[in-house]
C-alpha cells in the first residue's frame, strides 16, 4: 500500500506503508512526505483528505492543529468530491501491465508512474473540484456523474 497526495503543483512523494496504518502512523507520514511540501504551498492552501478513521482520530487532530494545517470539512458520505481516486485509477492502469519480482521492484514501478503524472492531469482535478462540490450539493449529498 501507498500514500500519496498531490496539489495544484504537482504530486507530492509516493510513500509506502508498512503494515497496519494507525493513527500514529498516519501523523508520522504526514510529518515525514506532507509537511515539508505542504509548507511550499501558497497561504490559504486546505489540506483535504476523507473520514476515513485514522484521519479523524485524536491524534491526526492534534497534528493538524499542532501544524496549523487547515482542513477541509468533509460531509460524512462523500466519495464524489475524492479527486486523488483519479490518480489512483490512473497509477492502476500505469502498472496493470507490468511486471515486479518483489514489492522494491514493484515501489519503484508505482514511483516511476506517479512521477510521469502530468501536471494537465493534475490541473484538470484542481480546476473540476468546484463542479464536484456544486453537483453534491445539487444532489443532497447523493451520488453525481462525477
Amino acid at each position: 500500500m501507498v500514500w500519496g497526495a498531490f496539489s495544484a503543483r504537482g504530486t507530492f512523494p509516493l510513500k509506502r506503508i508498512e503494515g497496519r496504518l494507525t493513527g500514529e502512523g498516519y501523523t508520522h507520514l504526514l510529518g515525514e512526505a506532507m509537511l515539508p511540501h505542504f509548507g511550499e504551498l501558497p497561504a490559504g492552501t486546505i489540506f483535504q483528505q476523507d473520514n476515513d478513521p485514522k484521519h479523524t482520530s485524536r491524534v491526526a487532530k492534534a497534528f493538524f492543529d499542532a501544524h496549523r494545517v487547515p482542513l477541509l470539512d468533509w460531509p460524512a458520505q462523500s466519495p464524489d468530491l475524492n479527486p486523488i481516486e483519479h490518480l489512483w485509477d490512473e497509477l492502476s492502469r500505469g502498472c496493470a501491465k507490468k511486471r515486479a519480482k518483489n514489492a522494491e521492484a514493484k515501489l519503484g514501478i508505482l514511483k516511476r508512474i506517479w512521477e510521469s503524472i502530468g501536471h494537465e492531469t493534475i490541473s484538470k482535478l484542481v480546476e473540476s473540484m468546484p463542479q464536484h462540490i456544486q453537483a453534491v450539493i445539487e444532489a443532497d449529498g447523493w451520488a453525481t456523474k462525477y
